[in-house]
């Protein structure tokens, strides 16, 4: 399992989760970002598909992510046909989480590779003016990578095949 998000003395409102995973991929294949909530409850119809902006770098932004987190997956899809459709999960063991709950921040930046889930990290975005007319974090922004694993979402929703569990 993943450890929790330091808490802060403070309450956010509206949050972003930004989702960064490393993938290696062929063409015509994707990173989807599956999960509870508004990340598809589990199902394909409402994941999450994530951009190669900066390939092997796939992004994504959830906006307005639930007070109570998310639980997820990185899945491979294949974006060949009129629908995307699963080709594999990262792994089969526990799900990542991002719980953003006494977070000060705007926006929490999660950094992954795709199927290592030793290998993870968190920015936190403390203010940044740019963030409201949706630019990325720049120059404007103050931010504190803690040393502490962590996960996080992003772009496009599509439909596709059943999920795992949401319990694992």
């Amino acid at each position: 399992p993943y450890p929790p998000f330091p808490r802060l003395a403070c309450k956010s409102k509206a949050q972003m989760l930004e989702f960064s995973v490393e993938c290696h991929t062929a063409p015509g294949q994707h990173v989807a970002v599956v999960g509870s909530g508004p990340l598809g409850e589990w199902t394909m119809n409402g994941a999450l598909l994530l951009q190669p902006e900066h390939y092997p770098l796939w992004t994504g932004r959830l906006d307005n992510a639930p007070s109570g987190g998310v639980e997820f997956k990185y899945a491979l899809v294949s974006t060949r046909g009129s629908t995307p459709a699963l080709l594999r999960w990262e792994h089969d063991g526990v799900n990542r989480r991002a719980d953003p709950r006494g977070s000060c921040a705007k926006m929490l930046v999660l950094h992954h590779v795709f199927g290592d889930s030793a290998r993870a990290s968190v920015e936190v975005v403390q203010s940044c003016a740019s963030l409201a007319s949706g630019d990325l974090p720049g120059s404007g922004c103050s931010t504190v990578t803690p040393s502490q694993p962590a996960s996080s979402p992003s772009s496009r929703s599509w439909n596709g095949s059943p999920a795992p569990s949401a319990g694992g």
